[in-house]
């Protein structure tokens, strides 16, 4: 097993950074206090990681990029 060290100084990319770890179901401490708007967005990825599995698995249809840009 091998140790990485990484300080990052901007809490969204940290949180970004930590649902990508759970995601690809990697072990790992963090220290530091995290935001409400960064837990939004770890929410929002997680959601979102989510969704590409079941599309991936055939359970869900994705979106057409129409339906995608109406949404935003």
């Amino acid at each position: 097993m091998e140790t990485l060290v990484i300080k990052i100084n901007d809490s969204k990319k940290s949180e970004a950074l930590k649902a990508v770890l759970k995601a690809l179901d990697i072990e790992f401490e963090a220290s530091g206090k995290s935001s409400k708007a960064a837990k939004k967005i770890v929410k929002s990825i997680k959601k979102g990681l989510d969704e590409l599995k079941l599309i991936e698995e055939g359970k869900i249809k994705p979106k057409s990029l129409e339906e995608f840009l109406d949404e935003l």
